[in-house]
């Protein structure tokens, strides 16, 4: 039997976190968080356990020859591991978040995985929500006094207005104010405010790419309650795994909240050199974290590489820039694996 984990659970609105804290972040109670007995805590995790039905089917177990046997077209990516995770594609519609760190690659995964939609045709809506910016100023996308995210989670503009076309694709950019959306949204609706701009526009795209920041904020759960899939991409050291297990609270409350239908695709080490001694250690770390979070560890990686930041000063993706490059593979192996995952 496996060991149980202490888990506070808020007695006000019943969240559950694995560290005590003293206001609750779901409903702002103070000093209401208490250890949750093991009873309690296994008969949470048997209530949380999801339904492996197939939705609209009704209740009741069902034989496997009477499950429609659907065919969903797929778009590649152009990175291997990234459709071999979606199934072999993006779903058009479909819409994927990437979370993790500062500095560990987001917004350049983003970057080289939408640009080979891009470059087949598909209509790509980009939406950066950092206010670091890095996504926008990458995509070479305008950010003083335009329409941003900020404004379409405000309610200030819709996303057709904040959109810019560049290259091929649209890309809202993000503000150095999305730091304060907390306290500038309104607060009726504030966690589905995302959700709903993306919904007016929803026939105007075949994918949306949403990039966070790395604060578990306001941002973070506008972008979890509207997305579809979650990539989280952890540097291959111990510190920046310990990160994920915040992470994976968030989303359990998401899935519980605003987004039932929320999945992880898996984790995804970044800077990551399979030849050094610690390197055996951080990814059966990161096994055993994926096994908690009832997803996967990526087989494809991403180790560091100089031509990454070159690509990134000349405002390039990296297929762009250096398409022989041995990092440029690691990517097209990552999207070509997520794709296939998404898509079985």
């Amino acid at each position: 039997m496996a060991k149980m984990k202490t888990v506070y659970q808020c007695t006000a609105c019943g969240y559950e976190t694995g560290k005590w804290m003293g206001k609750c972040p779901d409903c702002g109670a103070w000093n209401t968080l208490e250890e949750a007995l093991p009873s309690q805590q296994a008969a949470a995790a048997q209530a949380q356990k999801p339904n492996k039905q197939r939705p609209g089917t009704g209740a009741g177990a069902m034989a496997l020859s009477q499950i429609p046997d659907d065919e969903t077209a797929r778009a590649s990516t152009g990175i291997g591991e990234l459709d071999r995770v979606l199934g072999g594609g993006i779903v058009e519609g479909s819409l994927v978040l990437v979370g993790g760190d500062p500095g560990i690659g987001k917004s350049t995964l983003l970057l080289q995985a939408c640009a080979h939609l891009s470059k087949d045709g598909a209509r790509v809506l980009y939406i950066d929500l950092d206010p670091q910016m890095n996504l926008s100023t990458t995509l070479k996308a305008q950010t003083g006094g335009v329409l941003s995210s900020l404004d379409v989670l405000t309610g200030e503009a819709g996303v057709a207005a904040a959109a810019q076309t560049i290259d091929g694709y649209d890309a809202v950019p993000a503000s150095r104010l999305n730091g304060k959306a907390d306290d500038l949204m309104p607060s009726v609706g504030k966690d589905y405010r995302l959700r709903k701009a993306l919904e007016a526009v929803s026939d105007r795209y075949d994918f949306a790419i949403l990039d966070t920041p790395p604060a578990l904020d306001t941002l973070t759960v506008n972008a979890l309650t509207a997305a579809s899939w979650v990539v989280i991409p952890a540097q291959a050291d111990a510190y920046s795994l310990d990160g994920v297990t915040d992470l994976a609270a968030t989303i359990q409350a998401i899935r519980e909240y605003t987004n039932p239908d929320l999945k992880i695709a898996g984790i995804l080490l970044m800077r990551y050199n399979p030849r050094t001694p610690i390197s055996k250690i951080i990814r059966e770390d990161a096994e055993a974290m994926a096994a908690e979070l009832d997803t996967k560890v990526f087989r494809a990686w991403i180790r560091e590489a100089t031509v990454i930041k070159e690509s990134q000063a000349v405002k390039q993706s990296l297929f762009a820039y250096a398409p022989s490059a041995k990092v440029a593979y690691d990517y097209r192996f990552f999207i070509e694996e997520l794709l296939e995952d998404i898509n079985g």
